[in-house]
């Protein structure tokens, strides 16, 4: 059974403007952090969630397992 970890997105508004980290899923795994999730799943969520409407970026994105973060 593979791990699951949690996926944050760090999103910030435009010319310096407020960052904020969303959690995206706690439901992907590892690998999928690094691979498809961070290809289909997490523009895809930002494109769902509102932020980009409201003049937010996609800065990075992290893979957190058990209260240690990975950054991607």
């Amino acid at each position: 059974m593979e791990t699951l970890v949690t996926v944050i997105a760090t999103l910030c508004l435009a010319y310096g403007g407020e960052c904020v980290e969303k959690v995206v899923t706690d439901q992907a795994t590892f690998e999928q952090c690094n691979g498809s999730f961070a290809m289909q799943a997490l523009p895809q969520w930002l494109a769902e969630s509102g932020y980009l409407e409201r003049g937010y970026h996609l800065a990075g994105w992290q893979c957190m397992k058990g209260g240690k973060r990975t950054p991607v």
